[in-house]
This record gives C-alpha cells, sequence and structure tokens, in this order.
C-alpha cells in the first residue's frame, strides 16, 4: 500500500465507519501478508502516569490516558509501519517516526498480549506505485496519444480509388468456366469439443485442511481475564464426528459466555452463548479443519481447533 493510499484512507475514516473498517483489514494484512513480518515481544511496565512498552530492538512507546508517544525509535524501526494488537484491542502506526503522538484510551498492562511489525518501510513501497511522474513525461504521453488517434482517423477517412476499367473476362464460345469455389473447397472436418477440466476434488479437499497463521497464532496462549476457564472438551487438535459437545468449567459460574466456530479461512461457522458449561452444535461440517473460540464479552478466553474427516 503505497503513501498516497494511506493519505487516502487516513482521511476518509475521521468521516465513514466503514471506511475505518476496510483501512483496518487492508493495513493488517499489509503487515501480515509481509515477508519479513516479524513479532516482537515487547517489556511493559508500568509507570507514575501511564505504561512503558520497550522493545529490544529500539523502540519505546509511552502510554498514557489518551496518548501514545513513540519516545525513542532506532534506525531500523523509522519509517515501518507497527500494529500493536491485544484482547479486543489494537494499535495501529502507519509510519514510525521519533516524537509521534498518538490518540489511544487510556489502557491497563494486562490488554497488550504482542508487538507485530512490517519491516518493509514507506519509502520502498513507495517505489512500487509511482505517482509524482514529472510534467514534461506527462505532456509527452498526452501528445504521443493526440498523434496515434490522429493517424486512426485519417487512415479510416483516406479517399479510396475507384476502377474505371472493364474488368469483365472476355469468354469466348469455346472457353470452359469452372467456378472457382469447387476447386479450393476443402472437406470440412468436425473439431472435437473442448472440455472444460474437471476441478481437482482431492486438491479442494486439502485446502480444508490447510492450517490458518492468523488462527494458529492464537491457540495454546494463556489469556489475562477476570473470568478463569478450564477446558474440559474437546482437546485441541481432537478428530471429532457426530455431534459436536463443548464442555469447559468458569471460575464464576453466573458469566455467560459465547463460543464461536470458524473454518480454517477464518470465516464463522456458528456462534451461540450460554451461562451453563456446556454447549453442543448438532449441525453437519465439511471435512477440514475448524477453530472454536471461546470468549466472555469482547475478551478472548481460549482458542483450539479440530478436525472433520472424511466419511
Amino acid at each position: 500500500m503505497s503513501k498516497y493510499e494511506r493519505d487516502w484512507f487516513d482521511t476518509q475514516i475521521r468521516e465513514e465507519d466503514s471506511a475505518r473498517n476496510l483501512f483496518e483489514q487492508v493495513f493488517d494484512d499489509d503487515i501480515l501478508l509481509d515477508p519479513s513480518y516479524r513479532t516482537e515481544s515487547p517489556l511493559i511496565q508500568k509507570m507514575s502516569k501511564g505504561i512503558q512498552i520497550r522493545c529490544a530492538t529500539g523502540l519505546t512507546l509511552q502510554i498514557d490516558q489518551s496518548t501514545a508517544l513513540i519516545s525513542e525509535a532506532g534506525p531500523t524501526w523509522i519509517g515501518q509501519s507497527a500494529l500493536i494488537t491485544s484482547v479486543g484491542w489494537s494499535l495501529r502506526i502507519l509510519e514510525v517516526q521519533t516524537g509521534l503522538r498518538l490518540p489511544c484510551a487510556s489502557l491497563s498492562e494486562q490488554f497488550f498480549s504482542e508487538l507485530k511489525v512490517c519491516s518493509v518501510s514507506l519509502a520502498d513501497k513507495e517505489n512500487l506505485v509511482r505517482t509524482d511522474r514529472p510534467v514534461w513525461y506527462i505532456w509527452s504521453a498526452a501528445a504521443t496519444i493526440v498523434v496515434m488517434i490522429m493517424a486512426g482517423i485519417w487512415w479510416l477517412q483516406k479517399p479510396t480509388e475507384v476502377l474505371t476499367t472493364d474488368t469483365k473476362p472476355d469468354i469466348s464460345k469455346d472457353t470452359l468456366v469452372v467456378p472457382q469455389h469447387h476447386l479450393t473447397e476443402q472437406p470440412q472436418v468436425a473439431l472435437p469439443l473442448q472440455q472444460t477440466p474437471k476441478p481437482n476434488k482431492e486438491k479442494l479437499l486439502a485446502a480444508h485442511f490447510e492450517p490458518n497463521a492468523v488462527l494458529e497464532n492464537f491457540i495454546g496462549r494463556t489469556y489475562r481475564a477476570e473470568v478463569r476457564i478450564e477446558i474440559i472438551q474437546p482437546s485441541s487438535g481432537d478428530t471429532l464426528r457426530g455431534p459436536l459437545v463443548f464442555t469447559w468449567k468458569k471460575s464464576d459460574p453466573n458469566v455467560n459466555v459465547t463460543v464461536n466456530i470458524l473454518n480454517n479461512r477464518n470465516a464463522s461457522v456458528w456462534e451461540a452463548n450460554t451461562k451453563e458449561d456446556q454447549l453442543s452444535y448438532n449441525g453437519v461440517l465439511t471435512p477440514g479443519l475448524y477453530y472454536w473460540i471461546i470468549k466472555s464479552g469482547d475478551v478472548r478466553l481460549d482458542v483450539r481447533k479440530f478436525y472433520i474427516p472424511v466419511q
């Protein structure tokens, strides 16, 4: 995504929520799909007026009440994009610069889980999409197009030569005229119909079992939340058949929890909530890899995965 595109999105998100969601999706994909994407493990420290996030690679953020300040940015960070993610919260930095201030809600230490960084600078990405052509280059291109259009019009309107000579053949009585189409006529051969190749069922089926890199990153984490939960079944990676039964124990029996099933393309398949310690899904799932998330409100409590086998 070029700087021009980033500036345009930055203007739009101040006016439309839909544009904000689009910007966040494009920004996150820009980081997660970058070949040199990396995840940092920052040191989080409580200060007298907020929280300090410090990375060993040379980045320091000061967060207090409503502002996030980049107080230190090493050479490897200048000009890069950064994404700080947490449970139900994220902070997107378009271009890291020392002294940059960003609006930020007041948050506690438990919200911060990881720091994700895109290591391609805005300057490098700007070289991929150039919009600052010099004026002479633009006028030269326009002049070339005009000349080509005029040449085409002249060619179409060019006067054609009118034949005034009698071109009828002199046919005598002893001349045998044979129609030309009989001499050049070729036997017609029926061409075989092109058949549309059938999709490879094995490849399509294998695609349903491919792991999702983003969701895999959330499995096995320890989540800090007011409600503690212990998963009874299924265990992560189990192969399940028949009705799916999800069972757990939670520290507060009065708290509502939500179970969400997603496929390996991160698309929601089913969602339900309950105060009980168990939920069942009686629907039929296509064979493949699935993930299930249990959460309280917007707070993620645990993430697991399971497989539906080929019958």
